[in-house]
């Protein structure tokens, strides 16, 4: 391999590190799917001694079944390993559900082990995203709001599957007398609530966060306060540097109370730049909708029913929908669309697309708003949108070039539907840039 010698240092520890590093919103899915730690290594000898040189290269530790090795022993394993590599280095560190084998005895022990690392090495962490078994293995790693335990800490999602300690999270969500660094949180609905009752100044405590992940916020279960959802919402109104929201399965039952006595629009809804809403009802959507106005509206993997219309309110400029594949949604979506006047709208894997719709969408736009369709829409993304043709996409794209006398900015193609040469041409007649 003689070109491969040829690379200069620098430029070798700028590839290794894009490789090896990653971003703090990076998606949990995508970490899992990820490859080993140093698998460039393997190249050749003379990577490899260049990888164990760069502690910088180690900063970044995953945990996954594999990585603890067949004899399940932490002091032995790759992520005792990663952790003496890094040196002094600050640590982003990762770990996932199935590290450890639900029916191993040692399981516990393991996880508990891997807690009392963490802690240890407190002081280090900048990204510390945990998904563990047991909440008792979560307890030990101590207090992430407290600076004084993890001053460096700037994002933090921590969830454990089973329950084998009860409410509260004691030394997890006790209150810290000083202001955490963290500028990201992603918790679940019950444990904020927790920490809520069990903190008096919460909004001064995490009063630096820009991004907030609330995960399974369900009213109707068992347990959850009646005032729950309200206590939610004045935590998050007051956080006022707060930029992004993120609510993972929200679900309100329509006959539920919250749902009964909400259904007037706030009369000063919360600016907020992105609402991201994954796995959630129509009507939890609606909400949301209601109490929050944001200038970009993700929804992700959600149900929908024609039973509670949805409204895209008019601060929404950029809309994006993906991984709607629910049958029932073609017409609260098409409902929803046909008011809807932004600059983008993107479309990720949702089996309702085809062209039909697109031009039913077209023409009900076409009379809401006076003759001329869409008339602000500049940037148009499909991606992997497999019931879409691409004759059917340009057509629409050539009818709604004729309706408005406008062509698009932006037309941006990932995966399908594929635009052949002929096809993108066509493309470029109606858009000035084609991607």
């Amino acid at each position: 391999m003689p070109y491969i010698h040829r690379i200069d240092n620098g430029s070798l520890l700028t590839i290794f590190r894009l490789a090896m590093l990653l971003p703090l919103d990076v998606g949990l899915h995508e970490i899992r799917g990820m490859v080993p730690r140093g698998y460039l290594g393997l190249v050749c000898r003379q990577w490899h001694e260049f990888v164990l040189r760069h502690p910088s290269l180690w900063s970044t530790i995953i945990l996954l079944p594999r990585s603890l090795g067949p004899n399940r022993r932490l002091e032995s394993s790759a992520f005792t390993s990663y952790l003496r590599r890094s040196g002094d280095m600050p640590l982003s560190i990762y770990i996932f559900p199935g590290a450890v084998d639900a029916g191993n005895e040692h399981t516990i022990n393991l996880e508990r082990g891997l807690a009392d690392a963490i802690r240890e090495v407190g002081p280090r962490i900048r990204s510390l995203v945990a998904e563990m078994r047991w909440r008792s293995s979560l307890e030990r790693i101590g207090n992430v709001f407290d600076p004084r335990e993890y001053p460096i800490l700037e994002h933090s999602h921590l969830n454990a599957t089973f329950n084998d300690v009860g409410p509260p999270y004691s030394s997890l969500l006790t209150g810290a007398h000083y202001p955490s660094r963290l500028t990201s949180l992603s918790i679940n609905a019950t444990d904020l609530l927790d920490l809520l009752a069990s903190t008096q100044a919460p909004h001064h405590t995490l009063a630096h966060l820009t991004s907030l992940t609330i995960n399974y916020i369900l009213p109707h279960s068992p347990g959850f306060p009646d005032d729950g959802l309200d206590s939610i919402l004045s935590f998050v109104h007051s956080l006022i540097h707060l930029v992004s929201l993120r609510i993972e399965r929200f679900h309100i039952l329509g006959g539920h109370r919250t749902f009964r006595s909400d259904l007037r629009p706030s009369t000063s809804p919360h600016p907020v730049r992105t609402l991201a809403v994954r796995s959630s009802n129509t009507t939890a959507i609606a909400y949301l909708l209601r109490h929050f106005a944001p200038t970009t509206l993700v929804l992700d993997a959600c149900t929908f029913t024609t039973t509670t219309p949805l409204h895209i309110p008019k601060c929404v400029d950029h809309l994006e929908l993906s991984h709607i594949v629910d049958e029932r949604a073609s017409s609260p979506i098409f409902r929803a669309l046909s008011h809807f006047n932004g600059h983008c709208v993107a479309f990720d894997a949702c089996s309702f697309l085809t062209r039909s719709f697109l031009m039913r969408v077209l023409g009900r736009n076409r009379l809401n708003f006076m003759g001329s369709a869409y008339p602000r829409l500049s940037h148009l993304r499909i991606k992997n949108c497999a019931r879409l043709s691409a004759v059917g996409l340009v057509s629409f794209i050539e009818a709604l070039n004729v309706d408005r006398e406008a062509s698009l900015d932006v037309l941006e193609v990932i995966g399908y539907p594929v635009l052949l040469p002929q096809i993108r041409a066509r493309a470029l007649r109606v858009a000035t840039r084609v991607l």
